[in-house]
């Protein structure tokens, strides 16, 4: 899609240039295209197109850290769901929320929701729904102490997102994973799973994650370097 003008006021076209926007870590100008097919959607009553614009708001204002304004959003798509019936849309804005949480530190509250939209996602068959929430559950669980718990969210949400063919997830939970691993002392899974995400992410060209994963493989290799060396000395 290109860019597009001022003059075109068709909600649905202006929502869709404010998700290509979002994709492109434009938030800025993202969030004010949400803004503008929200107003659009509302002026022709549409409480479906409502919903979306306002879901969009609310993830573009969790990029820009305006937490209280992304509740705002996510709690009125919320709203708009359940006037229509749309259960899908309303525990999407639900996952929204958990993650705000999770951003400000309230673990449990986030917990609690991911897996209350996970119960939903599975009841619904709702996959990518199910991947995302199940990827924050692990997060949480991993700042709550919780590996054993993170370890099977993670890798339940990499699983569906190989069978969705998310290969950005894929690499994003093969991370974690890493991390994960790392932490608990498993040095050579940790491994296989930094490097098996360092090449998903060139592939598919996120230069981001490629230099976080790169960093991680030398935090594995100075951990490494650090127990050989500690083990060295307690044999001589």
């Amino acid at each position: 899609m290109g860019e597009m003008t001022n003059e075109q006021e068709n909600p649905s076209e202006t929502i869709q240039y404010a998700l290509q926007l979002a994709r492109e870590s434009n938030f800025d100008e993202a969030l004010r295209w949400f803004q503008k097919a929200l107003s659009g959607f509302q002026a022709e009553g549409n409480l479906q197109g409502e919903a979306r614009a306002l879901i969009g708001l609310g993830n573009t204002y969790i990029q820009l850290a305006d937490y209280p304004s992304s509740l705002d959003a996510f709690y009125q798509s919320i709203n708009c769901c359940e006037k229509i019936g749309n259960e899908q849309g309303k525990h999407r804005a639900m996952a929204g929320i958990a993650i705000v949480h999770l951003k400000t530190l309230d673990y449990e509250r986030s917990l609690s929701i991911s897996e209350e939209v996970i119960a939903f996602a599975e009841q619904t068959e709702f996959k990518e729904l199910k991947a995302s929430s199940m990827s924050n559950a692990g997060k949480v669980a991993v700042l709550l102490g919780d590996r054993e718990r993170a370890e099977r969210y993670f890798k339940n949400s990499l699983e569906l997102c190989q069978e969705l063919g998310d290969k950005a997830g894929e690499a994003r939970l093969l991370h974690n994973i890493g991390m994960l691993y790392v932490e608990s002392g498993k040095m050579n899974e940790a491994f296989q799973m930094l490097t098996q995400a360092l090449l998903k992410r060139q592939e598919v060209g996120d230069k981001y994650g490629e230099a976080h994963s790169t960093l991680a493989l030398g935090m594995w290799y100075q951990k490494t370097k650090s127990a050989k060396q500690s083990s060295n000395s307690k044999s001589t």
